[in-house]
C-alpha cells in the first residue's frame, strides 16, 4: 500500500480479496514500518517468516506453533557456526581441581587477607579435611553444614565436602539461632564445619569441627594429603 507516513513502528496490513463472482480469493498483505528503526531487508525477512508460519498451519491444522521452523535455509547456515565449541567432558568438582593442580600446581588458587594458597596446597589440605570427614561418617547422600565466614577455610571446606561425595549446606553464622537450627534439622545435616569465632552462636544440633582449633589443626596435619579415592567416598 502507498502509505507515505508510518503510523506505527511496525504494522501488518491485511486486505481480503474477491474474484469477479464475489467469492473470497485470499488476502493481500503489506508491512508498514518506520524507516528509522527497520530497513527493507529486515522487514522482508519478517514477511518471509510469517509466510512460513502460515504455510505450516495451512498444511497441518494440528501443527504446534512452537515447533514451526521460522528460519530460512540461509539463516540456518549463518547461525550454525555460532553454536560454539563441542561440549566439555562431564567432570566432578574434585576432578576439576585435580586438573588445575596438574596444569600449574604452584599457581595461586586462593588469597585472603595476605594469605595465599597454591592449587597444590588447596588440593592437599582439602584432602586432609575430606579424610577426617569420612572418618566421621560423611559420604554420598549426606549433608555437611558450612558455618564459615568468607575465608580460606570456607573454600577448603567446599572442596573437602565435594571430595567426600557429600553435599554442603551454606549457613551464615550471623543468622538467628532458631533459623540455623531449622536449616540443620530440615537438611538432616550429619555434621558441620566452622571456626572459633562462629562456634559460640551455633546450636548443638550437629557435631561441629572447628577448623582453626589447635587440636583439630594438629589432627588434620596427621592425615595423608593424597587424593581421596572412590572407595573411600563410598565406604560410608
Amino acid at each position: 500500500f502507498d502509505v507515505p507516513v508510518a503510523k506505527q513502528d511496525l504494522q501488518l496490513l491485511l486486505s481480503e480479496t474477491f474474484d469477479e463472482a464475489g467469492r473470497p480469493s485470499g488476502f493481500e498483505a503489506a508491512f508498514d514500518y518506520a524507516t528509522s528503526l527497520f530497513d527493507a531487508a529486515s522487514v522482508e525477512a519478517i514477511a518471509a517468516r510469517l509466510i512460513r508460519v502460515l504455510d505450516a498451519v495451512g498444511r497441518d491444522r494440528h501443527a504446534v506453533v512452537g515447533d514451526i521452523e521460522i528460519l530460512g535455509a540461509d539463516e540456518q547456515r549463518a547461525l550454525a557456526p555460532a553454536r560454539g565449541n563441542p561440549d566439555a567432558a562431564v567432570r566432578t568438582w574434585p576432578e576439576l581441581l585435580a586438573a588445575a593442580v596438574a596444569l600449574d600446581p604452584y599457581a595461586v588458587a586462593v588469597t585472603y587477607r595476605g594469605i595465599s594458597l597454591s592449587y597444590a596446597d588447596l588440593d592437599s589440605w582439602s584432602n586432609r579435611i575430606a579424610r577426617m570427614l569420612i572418618d566421621y561418617g560423611v559420604g554420598p547422600e549426606t549433608f555437611v553444614a558450612l558455618a564459615l565466614p568468607r575465608s580460606i577455610e570456607s573454600v577448603l571446606s567446599v572442596w573437602a565436602v565435594a571430595k567426600t561425595g557429600a553435599a554442603f549446606l551454606p549457613v551464615d553464622p550471623n543468622y538467628p539461632a532458631d533459623r540455623i537450627a531449622h536449616m540443620l534439622e530440615d537438611s538432616h545435616a550429619a555434621m558441620g564445619l566452622t571456626d572459633i569465632d562462629s562456634r559460640g552462636s551455633l546450636p548443638d544440633t550437629v557435631p561441629w569441627l572447628v577448623l582453626d582449633d589447635p587440636e583439630i589443626s594438629a589432627e588434620l596435619s596427621r592425615y595423608p594429603a593424597d587424593a581421596v579415592t572412590d572407595v573411600e567416598r563410598t565406604a560410608t
